[in-house]
């Protein structure tokens, strides 16, 4: 049934004059034809989307393919350069993957990093103190600031002073 509607889709196409010029891997079907305005042959474009009417996202639309839409190239996306695209995109999802990876142990770390200010006495096995621990503890440098954030005052700051 399906093979049926294919062919009678693709000989109403060929009787409007439009021109299957590619398919995407989500099923998304590209046209092409031209139509005279004005005296000036146009091509003109166009998707047969795979999803019912108004169930689409544009965005689900491979780059290539909507630059071809938008006419930024004149000759529709080959296969090859489709399956180097997907390939150029998987990378980089992996890289993507890999960042996201060492972010989320960064912020583990960070936060385990909190965690030991917090509670000093389990975390000063050391003689390097913490950083936010009191100056007059041994290994902090003469004069260094104190703990972040307890000199200020939000009232006493005046924009433009």
């Amino acid at each position: 049934m399906a093979g049926f509607l294919s062919r009678a889709s693709d000989a109403i196409r060929s009787l409007l004059g439009k021109e299957v010029v590619g398919k995407d891997a989500l099923g998304n079907v590209y046209l092409r034809w031209h139509e005279t305005i004005k005296g000036e042959k146009v091509e003109k474009r166009e998707v047969n989307w795979h999803a019912a009417h108004m169930l689409y996202d544009p965005c689900e639309i491979p780059p290539e393919w909507r630059m071809w839409l938008r006419k930024l190239r004149q000759q529709p996306p080959t296969p090859e350069e489709m399956s180097m695209s997907a390939e150029k995109a998987e990378v980089m999802r992996q890289k993507v993957a890999a960042i996201d990876e060492q972010e989320r142990l960064r912020r583990l770390r960070q936060e385990a990093m909190g965690n030991q200010q917090m509670h000093p006495e389990a975390s000063r096995a050391g003689s390097r103190a913490q950083p936010g621990s009191p100056p007059d503890q041994p290994g902090q440098p003469a004069g260094a600031p104190g703990p972040v954030g307890t000199d200020f005052k939000p009232e006493a700051w005046r924009p433009g002073s």
